[in-house]
C-alpha cells in the first residue's frame, strides 16, 4: 500500500516535470481532495478547497475527480463513475488531461508493481484487470483530441505502463 502523500508527490511531479504551470501542479497534488474521504470520513467540499487554494486549482481538481456518490449518498456503479470521469477528462482541459494522465500512469505502475511482487491487488480494486484495462486505454483516448505537445511524453508513458500492466496480467493468466 502506497502512502496517499506519495501518490499526490508523484502525481505533481509528473505534471511539473511534463513543463506545466504551478496551477496545474497544485491541483495535480490535490487531485483525491473533493473526491476521497480522510481517515474520519469526512469530504472536503469544491467551495471548502475554492476557498482554500482559488478557483482555478479548484476547478481543475473538480474536472479529475469523480462523482462517487449519488444523491442519495449511496456509491454510484464503477462503470457510471468512470464514463462519467472520462467525459469530463474529454470536454475538460489540457491541464486536466494532464493531471488525469499522470494520475494513471502512477496508479497503473503501482498495480502493476503489486502484480509483479505477488500481490492479489486487482481484488482489493473496484474493477478487474480487463475493467482497468478498458479505463486506462479510454483515458488515452479522452485525452488524444488535445493537441498541447506536453500530453504527447504523458501518453507515451501510460501507454508503456498499460503494456506493462497488460504482459503482467496476461502472464498471470497463462500460469
Amino acid at each position: 500500500q502506497i502512502p496517499v502523500i506519495a501518490h499526490l508527490a508523484a502525481v505533481a511531479s509528473i505534471v511539473h516535470r511534463a513543463g506545466w504551470d504551478e496551477t496545474t501542479v497544485a491541483a495535480a497534488y490535490l487531485h483525491d481532495a473533493i473526491e476521497d474521504m480522510n481517515e474520519h470520513g469526512q469530504r472536503l467540499r469544491r467551495k471548502q478547497l475554492r476557498d482554500a487554494v482559488g478557483a482555478e486549482v479548484a476547478r481543475l481538481v473538480a474536472q479529475v475527480s469523480e462523482q462517487k456518490l449519488d444523491d442519495e449518498g449511496e456509491m454510484r456503479p464503477w462503470r457510471d463513475r468512470k464514463e462519467d470521469y472520462l467525459e469530463s477528462i474529454h470536454t475538460g482541459s489540457p491541464q486536466a488531461a494532464a493531471i488525469s494522465l499522470a494520475d494513471k500512469i502512477h496508479n497503473l505502475w503501482s498495480i502493476t508493481q503489486s502484480l509483479e511482487a505477488g500481490e492479489d491487488i486487482l481484488d482489493t480494486l473496484s474493477g478487474d484487470a480487463e475493467a482497468q484495462r478498458w479505463f486506462h486505454r479510454a483515458v488515452l483516448e479522452a485525452s488524444t483530441h488535445y493537441d498541447d505537445p506536453r500530453l504527447d511524453p504523458m501518453r507515451d508513458r501510460l501507454q508503456t505502463e498499460l503494456d506493462r500492466f497488460e504482459a503482467v496480467v496476461d502472464r498471470e493468466s497463462d500460469g
